[in-house]
């Protein structure tokens, strides 16, 4: 359900800034051991915070030509509420729809449990990562409208 806007200021006014490091150009001199297979989708956060004494999970839709926030969700997902300790657990990705299942591709790390996680390298994000869907989020749709994190392939 999307929230309503007089709530947008809120919320934004809690969120961190943060650099977006998405790259659609390949480079060709550029070794890498890591790649990820990608979704179409749209781009968004997803942030597990506190909000008026309450876990929610929120996804906030971006326009990626002016890095902006378009639109903020609460999304519906079983998780733990230590990801919303602190300034919460925020996570980029990409949002698209399979079989009318709503799923999150999990591409980026920027905050774990309220510790902030920009400066980690990719190794140690995908280990957080995987960890956060191990640990603190059912990837089991239980109920219709629910949102199924997962990392790429």
């Amino acid at each position: 359900m999307p929230y309503k806007k007089r709530n947008y200021a809120s919320i934004l006014k809690h969120f961190p800034n943060v650099e977006l490091s998405y790259e659609k150009i390949t480079h060709n001199k550029v070794q890498s051991d890591i790649y990820l297979i990608i979704p179409r989708g749209k781009k968004c956060f997803i942030w597990f915070k506190y909000y008026q004494n309450k876990p929610f999970c929120f996804m906030m839709t971006l326009n990626l030509k002016n890095k902006k926030i378009t639109n903020i969700e609460v999304k519906k997902t079983s998780f733990n509420k230590e990801l919303c300790s602190g300034r919460g657990t925020i996570l980029y990705g990409t949002n698209f729809y399979v079989n009318e299942t709503n799923f999150f591709n999990i591409e980026n790390l920027y905050y774990f449990k309220g510790h902030n996680a920009t400066n980690y390298n990719q190794y140690r994000k995908l280990k957080f990562v995987s960890e956060i869907t191990s640990n603190y989020i059912s990837q089991k749709k239980i109920i219709k409208n629910q949102i199924i994190l997962g990392t790429p392939i």
